[in-house]
């Protein structure tokens, strides 16, 4: 049952990765720029399956993990190559979602810090109610520090 909770939370966050597609997706139709958009779908897709292939031998787990490791390592590249056309670079990109990304990284390994050791022997539901605010408070902290 753990590993499956676990998975789940890997698998939700990689619900924000294709946020990040949609938004590449807008960039390419502002720029009309559908061919580029197939060939990032291609590159997109070889990695995807890269991922798959890499993950299978661990299970599920493997697999969760795999793919989150792709999709966190392609949003940049994928965000700045639909927007060259429209003269998007690297340093926009990082700017308007750099401090986020990194506020939930912080947040998301405090978190599982917090749930495979200090909560460990916890009920899920006191984990719950102790990871979120400690949670929030790491993400909001960091993004109050990048803003000030």
């Amino acid at each position: 049952m753990g590993a499956g909770r676990s998975a789940a939370v890997r698998l939700r966050h990689q619900r924000h990765c294709h946020s990040i597609e949609r938004t590449m997706g807008w960039l390419h139709v502002a720029a009309r720029s559908i061919d580029r958009w197939m060939r990032w779908g291609v590159l997109s897709a070889f990695f995807q399956l890269l991922a798959l292939a890499a993950g299978l031998p661990f299970g599920v787990i493997g697999v969760a993990i795999a793919y989150t490791i792709a999709m966190f390592g392609l949003f940049l590249p994928a965000l700045v190559y639909a927007g060259r056309p429209l003269g998007i670079g690297p340093r926009d990109v990082l700017r308007a979602v750099g401090p986020q990304t990194a506020g939930g990284l912080i947040a998301v390994a405090l978190g599982l810090l917090l749930q495979q050791g200090l909560l460990a022997d916890f009920t899920p539901l006191m984990r719950f109610l102790v990871s979120v605010p400690v949670c929030l408070a790491a993400y909001l902290g960091w993004r109050w520090g990048c803003s000030g």
